[in-house]
């Protein structure tokens, strides 16, 4: 089937860095040494982490968040206005800090050289009394996605609040976020540790009594023998006791994975309009993964428990989002749709109830190189926050621009909360600049505190 040409630039800036890029040079000395040239000290010996509880990613209200916002964010601002650039970036940016819960404090960092621009953004939102901006130099190679470099701990012993960061983090210079925020600890009043272990927060979802984690990340801890099962222990086992351990000694550890073959990023060429094209899919999918895609927060969305205590999870539907959208799926991503059927079918089993969504999968053309790129349009990636008098989720949206054929499918993940869920749905700008490289409302923040 030959799909349209999605005419127009592409809509990622190029600034924006695939949430799925991996340096592999990244080691521990490297970073080091990267820490020298810029002149930043190492991280002070930790304090002690007794007792850690990861703080929930739908459970309290939002009290504290963090987004790392990068110089060329706002560049790209300036750029649409002048008409040179046709992407939504910082509107959708500036969108969601807009809809935020007044209630929320924010720590954002930006480049030195953007600090007036975020100011200006801030009074424009009347969001200045409840924000520390934290400046860091301008060569920081920083990226805008705040979820993934570490996770956040609560020491239910002491009370102290941690950045909790893995053995690794390979994408640029994210793994130093952490070490900006400590070195102004009255900002952040928190404190930082390693752990040698493999994760990242955005394959990580934390509910009340339970906690999932993307059993990509926890099968490289075992074969880099950061795991090590004991006599006649399991492997899943093993990663259960070593990372509750770690992480989160309370809450039960499930591990999210397919019982099917994924298949693995891939391209190809086609012809469009007389002329050769390349398309790409399957993004970040490497062999031997068990995950649809490289992020659980991707296609996995927690949502509360409903009136019977039940915890209630939704699940992307491609296929479902194909029937409402009108748009088929194209030949290469026939297999996916059982594979995203394997793992809802895993959690109903669990004793979940489980919600499909739709989770469209669409594509953008970069007409100058002549390539297409297919990716998720998430809804899944969004805000939530439950408390004991409200319920409230921020959606990403999709039906945009040259996208219009995908607003059925916004409206309906919306009345999917809002009707099926009995939430109140916010709906946020288009996502596309952000989806197409992996990451959505979800993966550009961080929750640091919830009541």
């Amino acid at each position: 089937m030959q799909f349209p040409l999605k005419a127009g630039p592409p809509a990622a800036p190029a600034y924006l860095t695939p949430c799925f890029r991996k340096d592999a040079s990244l080691t521990t000395e490297r970073l080091n040494l990267r820490r020298r040239e810029l002149g930043l000290n190492l991280p002070p010996a930790p304090s002690r982490l007794d007792s850690p509880s990861l703080v929930s990613s739908v459970h309290g209200v939002i009290n504290r968040l963090l987004f790392t916002l990068p110089s060329d964010l706002f560049d790209d601002e300036e750029r649409r206005k002048r008409g040179d650039f046709g992407t939504d970036a910082a509107a959708t940016v500036k969108n969601l800090l807009g809809q935020i819960s007044r209630e929320a404090a924010l720590l954002i960092m930006t480049h030195e050289v953007s600090v007036a621009r975020l100011q200006n953004w801030l009074a424009e939102l009347n969001l200045t009394a409840q924000t520390a901006i934290v400046p860091v130099r301008n060569e920081i190679e920083f990226t805008i996605w705040a979820e993934d470099a570490y996770v956040v701990c609560d020491d239910q012993t002491d009370g102290e609040k941690f950045f909790v960061e893995p053995e690794s983090f390979p994408r640029g210079d994210d793994p130093l976020v952490a070490d900006q925020f400590l070195a102004r600890a009255p900002v952040t009043r928190m404190s930082s540790i390693n752990v040698n272990l493999l994760f990242q927060g955005g394959n990580t979802l934390i509910g009340d009594e339970f906690w999932l984690i993307g059993m990509d990340d926890a099968l490289k801890s075992l074969e880099r023998g950061f795991v090590k099962p004991n006599p006649g222990e399991t492997d899943l086992a093993a990663v259960q006791r070593v990372y509750k351990a770690n992480l989160d000694h309370n809450r039960s550890l499930i591990s999210v994975r397919s019982n099917l073959p994924v298949p693995i990023h891939d391209d190809r060429k086609f012809e469009m309009g007389g002329q050769i094209w390349k398309e790409f899919f399957h993004q970040s999918n490497q062999l031997g993964t068990v995950q649809p895609i490289f992020h659980i927060d991707m296609f996995l969305t927690l949502a509360g428990r409903d009136k019977d205590g039940k915890p209630q999870i939704l699940v992307g539907d491609p296929l479902l989002a194909s029937r409402v959208t009108g748009q088929p799926l194209p030949d290469h991503a026939q297999r996916m749709p059982e594979i995203f059927d394997d793992i809802a079918s895993q959690f109903a089993k669990l004793g979940f109830k489980v919600i499909r969504n739709p989770l469209p999968l669409t594509y953008d053309d970069n007409e100058k190189d002549r390539e297409r790129k297919w990716y998720y349009a998430t809804a899944n990636n969004a805000l939530v926050e439950i408390t004991a008098d409200r319920k409230q989720v921020w959606l990403p949206t999709y039906g945009h621009q040259k996208w219009p054929e995908l607003a059925p499918a916004d409206q309906l993940n919306k009345d999917i909360w809002e009707k099926e869920l009995g939430f109140t749905a916010h709906l946020l700008g288009n996502f596309h600049p952000f989806a197409s490289l992996g990451g959505a409302a979800h993966c550009i923040k961080k929750y640091l505190a919830r009541g």
